[in-house]
């Protein structure tokens, strides 16, 4: 065979199948769930107008925990990302419940926080936390009609 009668060689097709595919959208499921589940995790720690961003972060990663809970079942192969998401889904449901419980004491826990930023000794911010001890049994006896536990 003479080098003219040769064809060129061409590469094979690269069609990825579909095992691949639906692990590729879980691990791209994931990664988003994760990068939600940080931001709602980093926006518990801002000071209390910012803080509401968590609850936003969580209710965005609990979605994600849907979205990856159906590309991991699409995988139909079993691993630690059933673990992962339940885990992420619990997580995120105990961050909106805490965004909501700090929505329900807003003007005690902005008191709190503004005590706090503002108070220079330690004598001060022990007075920040019992003024906020006194401000959390007052808004649970007005609000449950019952007396403080604590």
């Amino acid at each position: 065979m003479s080098p003219v009668d040769q064809k060129p060689r061409t590469e094979p097709d690269r069609t990825e199948d579909a095992e691949t595919r639906a692990a590729a959208a879980r691990n791209r499921e994931g990664t988003i769930l994760a990068l939600f589940f940080g931001g709602a995790l980093l926006a518990t720690t801002f000071p209390l107008p910012y803080r509401m961003a968590a609850g936003v972060f969580a209710v965005l990663a609990l979605v994600w925990v849907v979205r990856y809970f159906i590309a991991g079942a699409r995988t139909k192969k079993k691993g630690s990302w059933i673990v992962l998401g339940i885990l992420a889904a619990l997580s995120c449901l105990y961050m909106l419940l805490a965004t909501l419980g700090t929505i329900a004491i807003w003007p005690v826990q902005a008191q709190y926080e503004t005590c706090i930023r503002e108070a220079i000794t330690e004598q001060a911010s022990v007075g920040c936390t019992a003024e906020y001890n006194s401000g959390l049994s007052t808004w649970f006896e007005k609000t449950t009609g019952q007396p403080y536990p604590g």
